[in-house]
């Protein structure tokens, strides 16, 4: 635990599960660019982990370009001799953003470890430069490091070979392309072996940014975080190779983009929450009104064509048919039949809209809709006839 708060109070780390988008909005990448100095970010690229580090030279020379970093340089190490080369230590030094692409962990630390390019990594790293991963060159980033692991597995007996990984996030495992893979078992088991690591289990196109001790999750997806430090019992050391292992209170998290993770206390951190449950209002949000009053207009201009209008919006339809049946059962007032097939909001009767009206139905929908503005705008009129 004092190894983790040490080697995480200083400088950053962006750990991205792989998979992150690279041709369109680049939301991981620019996160990564943003905090290696926007427009003024000199990021350094290393291949080591691929077989094809001229593929990767193209696809992310023109993401960060696209990125508008001012400058984009590569560092591809296949010898040992190449990570002792004093021009990669100066390219280090000049960089305000270091990336390394996924392909085989195994090669990043085998390859580096020890020699002058690694130091000049770590050294950046104290002095605060942003350190990048994606896939491989995120699941080196660990104390420990898995290196083969069955996935789809429960977590069984050797299961997973583990290997001495970078340490720039001090006493943890990370594993990548978590859910996509179903690689929950072989994590599992990695902090089974080692119940003194954290394990954090990164997701596509998602990504946490370690810095001061606390996490920070961005993305599509989440990061599951397995502690196993207070475990109160695990069958390890009596169960065969290939067998099943036996676990219990292991500590499970899971963040999702905006969520946030104490290492030194390891809790979870969420952010503000609306009524509704959901974060603050954004644009998926005022999505869903502008939709809403789409369709409510249209179903207005059907109705008044003699046409039938098309279904409501699902969410919404179950939200005032269930607020008449609550407010029915509370005040021993018999509801409005509904129509059978039929759509409430479309098309309500003449004694739906009575019902509606004298309990103030809409006004008690309204205060647990995250749409309900536009909501009232709208749907309001057909109360006032």
């Amino acid at each position: 635990m004092t190894e983790l708060l040490r080697a995480n109070a200083r400088g950053r780390v962006f750990a991205i599960g792989g998979g992150e988008d690279r041709d369109e909005e680049c939301v991981i990448l620019k996160k990564f660019a943003d905090l290696a100095g926007g427009s003024k970010a000199r990021i350094v690229v290393l291949t080591t982990a691929t077989n094809v580090p001229e593929k990767s030279v193209v696809v992310y020379g023109k993401a960060f370009k696209r990125l508008k970093a001012t400058s984009v340089d590569f560092i591809d190490v296949a010898q040992r001799e190449d990570a002792m080369r004093e021009e990669a230590v100066e390219t280090v030094k000049k960089a305000s953003g270091i990336f390394f692409t996924g392909g085989n962990q195994f090669p990043i630390t085998s390859l580096m470890g020890g020699t002058k390019l690694q130091s000049a990594i770590f050294e950046a790293y104290e002095n605060d430069v942003i350190v990048a991963g994606t896939s491989a060159g995120a699941a080196m980033m660990g104390s420990g490091m898995i290196i083969k692991g069955n996935k789809e597995l429960n977590p069984r007996m050797g299961s997973v070979e583990m290997a001495a990984g970078s340490g720039l996030i001090g006493s943890c495992v990370v594993d990548t392309h978590f859910s996509q893979r179903g690689r929950h078992g072989r994590l599992l088991t990695a902090v089974a072996h080692f119940p003194q690591y954290l394990g954090f289990g990164i997701d596509e196109n998602t990504a946490m940014l370690v810095k001061k001790n606390k996490v920070e999750v961005f993305g599509e997806g989440a990061v599951t975080t397995f502690d196993a430090s207070q475990m109160t019992y695990s069958d390890i050391p009596y169960v065969e190779e290939g067998q099943s292992i036996a676990l219990a209170n292991i500590m499970i998290n899971v963040l999702p983009n905006g969520y946030k993770y104490d290492l030194e206390t390891r809790t979870m951190i969420p952010p503000k929450l609306t009524r509704a449950g959901s974060q603050a209002k954004g644009k998926a949000a005022e999505a869903s009104e502008t939709a809403i009053a789409a369709s409510i207009d249209q179903s207005r201009i059907s109705t008044s064509m003699g046409l039938r209008p098309p279904l409501f919006d699902l969410g919404a339809e179950q939200a005032v048919t269930q607020t008449i049946r609550s407010i029915s059962a509370r005040s021993s007032i018999k509801s409005p039949a509904f129509d059978v097939g039929g759509s409430i909001l479309n098309s309500p009767s003449a004694a739906t809209l009575t019902f509606m009206k004298t309990f103030n139905v809409v006004g008690t929908i309204l205060g647990e809709m995250p749409y309900g503005s536009r909501f009232r705008q709208i749907f309001s009129k057909q109360l006032e006839t």
